[in-house]
């Protein structure tokens, strides 16, 4: 099965891409982008292997706290380039019932975050490289989803605020509420 137009088989310089899968580039993707901001705030991000718990990886801080040195926040993360997706206040999500819940149970020890990257349509946009820059194109927003309202159905669209934008200064501040003991 060919890419879609967005996922070119050729690069410009005439060089066959890998075959990696258009949802498995968008999650990569999402790794990247929350790997970058992670390493900037001087934090740790661990790869969870196998997804059983909704969570694809877990943030790591030492850091002296009112309450806390030694934090963990949990990611489920989720990529998009569906313009129909992306609005000027939010970024929507469709989640199926079981991430939901497993997002916004009150009954799991770290807290968790739900974060969803974007990218450029084109794939070939994605990154560029220079000899003064890496620019990874897109951005990551978050939502705490913890104690929200069960929902019958199969699935919800959450709609993710962009003023949360997954950057350094934000991650900081996630990080210092859970270690004064509260919520990202």
């Amino acid at each position: 099965m060919p890419p879609p137009a967005s996922f070119p088989a050729v690069h410009s310089a005439g060089i066959a891409y890998g075959t990696l899968q258009d949802n498995e580039c968008r999650q990569q993707w999402s790794i990247a982008n929350v790997q970058a901001v992670v390493t900037a705030a001087r934090c740790a991000l661990e790869n969870i292997r196998i997804d059983y718990e909704g969570v694809d990886a877990v943030i790591r801080q030492s850091a002296d706290h009112d309450l806390y040195d030694s934090l963990a926040i949990d990611v489920q993360l989720k990529c998009t380039s569906q313009i129909s997706n992306i609005a000027d206040d939010h970024i929507k999500w469709r989640l199926s019932k079981k991430h939901y819940d497993k997002l916004s149970s009150v009954r799991h020890y770290n807290p968790r975050i739900l974060v969803v990257c974007t990218a450029p349509l084109d794939f070939t946009t994605w990154l560029n490289v220079s000899d003064d820059e890496l620019l990874l194109k897109g951005c990551g927003y978050w939502q705490n989803l913890h104690g929200w309202p069960a929902f019958d159905g199969d699935s919800k669209t959450i709609e993710v605020p962009r003023s949360n934008q997954f950057n350094v200064e934000q991650l900081l501040g996630m990080l210092h509420r859970v270690g004064s003991g509260g919520r990202p």
